[in-house]
């Protein structure tokens, strides 16, 4: 869920705990008149799922790994891909962006006998709301500048993984899980302990959103 701030996005609080729609799981609403006061999410984060389960033909339980990058060998989808290949059926990988590595990706993921598992949804206007219907946010980077799709994920209010490369350890180390560059099992560790501990999730979504 989100913080009070975004209410104009459909995003209703009034005060907190608040406890998102679609898993239980409470957040605060910390800023204005909505800090110490009952909240509840609105429909608008179960919207955001329900929306993707639609587009991609899935049904509403299943589990949602997103990834905002370029396709490139610097953004490294590849590590992701295969990190599927160790985690449940229900866990379906949304990769968002474009570039010269696409196909290249969706033959690599097919290959794996995958493809089902894995969406390519191209450049989108509503990243946003992909994200918020998302369950984990990864970017799985060789290396990083200072990364505006990090932060957008972060904003969210979702876990976030990143690869431990500069630009991205040293920024979110003590708000993020991190795993090594190209090392997919561990890579798949950390979102198997997000999707599996709520503890973990709720930690790692506020600190993230703090960072942010």
């Amino acid at each position: 869920c989100l913080e009070a701030r975004n209410i104009d996005n459909g995003i209703h609080c009034d005060g907190l705990p608040c406890t998102n729609d679609h898993d239980g799981y409470p957040c605060k609403a910390r800023t204005g008149k909505h800090a110490g006061r009952q909240c509840f999410i609105s429909d608008h984060l179960s919207e955001c799922r329900q929306d993707i389960c639609k587009e991609i033909g899935v049904t509403s339980d299943c589990k949602f790994v997103a990834m905002v990058a370029r396709f490139s060998y610097m953004k490294d989808y590849k590590t992701l891909i295969r990190a599927l290949l160790r985690l449940d059926n229900n866990v379906h990988l949304l990769c968002i962006g474009d570039g010269p590595f696409l196909n290249d990706n969706k033959d690599y993921a097919h290959a794996m006998g995958i493809g089902s598992r894995v969406h390519f949804l191209g450049l989108r206007k509503d990243v946003p709301n992909l994200l918020q219907g998302s369950d984990v946010i990864v970017l799985s980077s060789e290396h990083e500048g200072f990364s505006i799709s990090m932060l957008e994920a972060m904003s969210c209010k979702k876990p976030f993984i990143g690869s431990n490369v500069p630009g991205i350890g040293d920024l979110v180390r003590d708000v993020a899980l991190l795993f090594e560059f190209q090392d997919d099992e561990g890579l798949a560790l950390c979102i198997n302990k997000v999707l599996g501990d709520k503890t973990c999730l709720l930690y790692t979504s506020d600190a993230a959103d703090d960072k942010a």
